[in-house]
């Protein structure tokens, strides 16, 4: 059997860092991991123009650790199967986050956003939200 490559597992977590925006993922299911450079929030959404594959995100606080948020069918203004979240997060703190292959193994882009203040979550606005940190 061999060992399991890099993201198949949350122990073989691929390292995000706080500059990426738009960021290739193989398929679900695959784990990265993420450290805060400050205290503030996260966001995760996979809500991209011409793309339409079907997501499922978790975060986790650490391997089998206790699950702090996860999205599916968030509102996009391109298609109904994208996630989006935001977290909170404090300066140093580890997440894992999983995109889970429940609807499908297609490789698909997502955007991190890393923030220092409170954005808007509502799906009025997602789009409005989206342009404003790329």
């Amino acid at each position: 059997i061999l060992p399991p490559q890099p993201g198949e597992t949350c122990d073989t977590a691929i390292e995000l860092i706080d500059d990426d925006l738009v960021n290739s993922c193989p398929g679900a299911e695959f784990w990265y991991v993420f450290t805060a450079p400050f205290d503030g929030f996260i966001m995760l959404d996979t809500c991209i123009e011409g793309q339409t594959v079907d997501t499922y995100v978790r975060v986790y606080d650490a391997c089998d650790g206790t699950q702090l948020a996860y999205n599916d069918d968030a509102a996009c203004e391109f298609y109904n199967y994208a996630s989006y979240l935001e977290v909170p997060v404090i300066e140093g703190q580890v997440l894992y986050i999983m995109f889970d292959d429940n609807y499908s193994a297609d490789p698909f882009d997502f955007n991190l956003f890393v923030s220092d203040g409170v954005v808007a979550t509502d799906a009025s606005t997602f789009g409005a939200v989206k342009s404003m940190y790329r």
